[in-house]
């Protein structure tokens, strides 16, 4: 499901650690009703995905499920700068804001003051990274890196997955039309 969400939201393409999905599965074949199948994909260790995001110019952006203290946080995201703030901020200096169901923070904290939504975006979900831990195979560094949630606790990785490309898309496609 989330490589077919991928290709139909127009995201670039889906990099998978230790080939960690099969992109042309049986049901993916069932599904494609025998036309062609073309998913942009790429196969790679965990070590080589930061190098990947650095000769692409990519910012890591993980979903995670959220923390406690942010369940009950509202933001918004400002079309002509790309903040992300609390609807609680005064919002009169801002004319141009969208209301989003996604909740941003910084690393393992709470904090989500002075958030910016980056430009190009690589999008990490893994059953692995439940509540900030990692897997043992997992060597890349996340502890830092801008995280992305919605108020959703049962549902699964590629339905949040999907649900979170759709929104990036709505929110980034808006400061777009400025």
């Amino acid at each position: 499901m989330l490589t077919r969400s991928t290709k139909a939201l127009g995201w670039s393409g889906i990099y998978l650690t230790n080939k960690s999905g099969d992109v042309y599965n049986s049901f993916a074949q069932i599904i494609s009703k025998s036309h062609s199948l073309t998913w942009p994909y790429i196969y790679g260790s965990s070590e080589e995905l930061r190098k990947f995001l650095c000769d692409n110019e990519l910012k890591l952006l993980i979903a995670e499920p959220l923390k406690q203290d942010l369940q009950a946080i509202s933001q918004v995201f400002c079309k002509s700068d790309n903040s992300i703030f609390t609807r609680a901020e005064e919002l009169e200096q801002h004319d141009d804001i969208i209301k989003t169901p996604l909740i941003f923070w910084n690393g393992n904290t709470s904090d989500s003051s002075e958030l910016k939504l980056p430009s190009r975006i690589a999008l990490l979900l893994s059953r692995e990274l439940k509540s900030g831990r990692r897997n043992n195979e997992t060597s890349i560094s996340i502890e830092n890196e801008m995280r992305v949630g919605i108020n959703a606790p049962f549902i699964d990785v590629s339905s949040a997955g999907s649900i979170i490309m759709w929104e990036l898309n709505r929110i980034t496609a808006s400061s777009k039309n400025l």
